[in-house]
């Protein structure tokens, strides 16, 4: 769980490379990589308190099956 004093810290799907462009701007971490699957992206924004950002509604789906924290 995030604390009052922590700043989020975002993975981003291939459908959203433009939203991570802006998080970095606003000076959010925001790791973005289109070249990665779809169980694999799950695992790390599991392993590394990710955010997960998508609009990928099957992604979505699985992370919600597979994570209580997405």
């Amino acid at each position: 769980m995030l604390q009052s004093n922590t700043k989020p810290i975002f993975l981003v799907d291939a459908m959203l490379g433009n939203i991570a462009k802006k998080l970095r701007l606003l000076g959010f971490d925001s790791e973005y990589s289109s070249d990665i699957d779809d169980d694999e992206l799950i695992l790390k924004a599991k392993n590394e308190n990710r955010i997960l950002l998508t609009k990928d509604e099957p992604l979505l789906k699985k992370a919600e099956q597979t994570s209580k924290f997405l």
